[in-house]
């Protein structure tokens, strides 16, 4: 699909999912995805295309998906880009009259929420409505992320909403529902610094009381790593860091019981084992530290191995520099 001005090609998608049509457009940004999306009710397309909807159609959009074939397949779809931040998928017809505009938005939201115990500041929250997930965010002055997901059926619940049918594929009314909770100042994070975590409050629209917490945790990354003795083995170590701290976790099952094995490195003490000289920037920003811990993940230069003191198994996770030699070891205890 080509750009209305520069005549570029960009890639669009759309789904058909009974009830609803989504269209969908991915911007890249390095590491980083962007998606903006529309839906619109299935009934609603038959009208834009003026198709008469028959019984035939109820559950079957083959009609629909002709008519959108046919428009890509004659480039009569351009996206249209406002500053790179918001976008259109345009539907022209043969004569090039618009048959409509789908205005996308983004999936992830930015909203402001009081800072409790703080009166008057205010901090940015990040969400997201991904059915079956409603994905809450919050980025620390450390740059690390916490992050919770909650069940999107069970949202109606604590906001007291009847969900009906259209409800469960269609996540404008608890989209609007966030929303309106944000711009009534009616969030606010609250952090809980000696135990490292953050929770969003949202609180009643007729009074101050407490509707319910979300409860945040650090972000991991995840990795898989292969055993230093036996490469076919696979282990997936989870890993965050989390100043002062550099935490590397490991979990299996024991018994029908998670086991997780935990080491824990001190952020100054990383950057020398790693070689590092570390520089004032790095004293709130751990971009760098991760970009290097996660490049020895990424080109097998990380290993997992089985460990034993007197009668205890453990595990220790081997970082390798040039020829395979051990540069240091995170040992990882239950």
């Amino acid at each position: 699909m080509k750009d209305d001005k520069e005549n570029k090609k960009y890639e669009v998608q759309y789904e058909i999912d009974i009830p609803v049509v989504v269209f969908s457009y991915k911007k890249k940004d390095g590491d980083k995805e962007t998606v903006f999306v529309q839906k619109y009710s299935y009934n609603s397309m038959f009208e834009k295309f003026g198709i008469k909807k028959e019984e035939a159609d109820e559950n079957n959009p083959d009609k629909i998906i002709s008519s959108l074939e046919n428009l890509f397949t004659k480039d009569k779809v351009t996206l249209e880009i406002f500053q790179f931040t918001k976008y259109a998928i345009h539907f022209r017809a043969e004569d090039d009259t618009t048959i409509f505009k789908a205005f996308l938005e983004p999936t992830l939201q930015s909203n402001e929420a009081l800072v409790k115990l703080n009166p008057g500041q205010k901090t940015n929250i990040q969400w997201e409505i991904s059915i079956p997930w409603v994905i809450f965010s919050y980025t620390d002055e450390n740059g690390v992320v916490f992050e919770e997901k909650l069940n999107y059926n069970s949202m109606y619940e604590k906001f007291g909403m009847q969900q009906n049918e259209e409800d469960k594929k269609n996540e404008y009314k608890l989209k609007g529902t966030i929303t309106r909770y944000f711009y009534q100042n009616k969030v606010s994070l609250e952090p809980f610094q000696q135990d490292k975590y953050y929770a969003i409050e949202f609180k009643s629209e007729e009074n101050d009381t407490t509707l319910f917490k979300v409860f945040l945790k650090p972000k991991m990354h995840i990795n898989l790593v292969p055993h230093k003795d036996n490469p076919e083995l696979k282990f997936n170590i989870e890993w965050v860091i989390d100043i002062p701290d550099v935490i590397f976790t490991y979990k299996e099952k024991k018994d029908g019981k998670d086991i997780i094995y935990r080491g824990q490195l001190g952020y100054d003490c990383t950057f020398e084992k790693f070689g590092m000289k570390k520089e004032e920037k790095d004293n709130k920003n751990p971009q760098g530290l991760t970009a290097v811990i996660k490049k020895y993940f990424d080109e097998g230069k990380a290993k997992i191995r089985n460990e034993k003191e007197f009668h205890n198994m453990f595990y220790s996770i081997e970082f390798l520099e040039e020829g395979d030699k051990t540069l240091f070891k995170v040992f990882l205890k239950y």
